[in-house]
């Protein structure tokens, strides 16, 4: 921990935002931990080895990863509504103590209510 922040959530949480730009498709990361993190909570991301480093590119360029900013405009909610959402087991993913969601997950969970 640098700073009381651990640099590998650090990292992640960069390469995570650089996602969300809409413009941005593709991420290069260095570090093997965060690339299984990736692989790990966000389906929307693919990874792939490179002679020295890992690419990481949206699979559909037209989908990103949510702040929860982002979300409750999308779904037109409140963020205490969000949170309950959240209680009652809408699916996220937090990195770095901040929470990204998928939209496809999100209708996906709300189709299954």
């Amino acid at each position: 921990m640098i700073n009381g922040v651990d640099p590998e959530e650090a990292m992640l949480n960069d390469v995570i935002s650089q996602m969300m730009k809409e413009k941005t498709t593709v991420a290069y990361v260095y570090n093997k931990n965060i690339i299984d993190k990736i692989d790990k909570d966000f389906p929307d991301l693919q990874t792939t080895k490179k002679e020295f480093y890992w690419e990481v590119r949206r699979k559909d360029k037209d989908k990103k990863v949510l702040t929860v900013r982002e979300t409750c405009k999308m779904f037109n909610l409140s963020r205490p509504t969000l949170d309950n959402w959240i209680k009652l087991g809408c699916p996220y993913h937090a990195i770095g103590g901040r929470k990204y969601f998928s939209q496809d997950e999100i209708e996906e969970w709300i189709k299954s209510k």
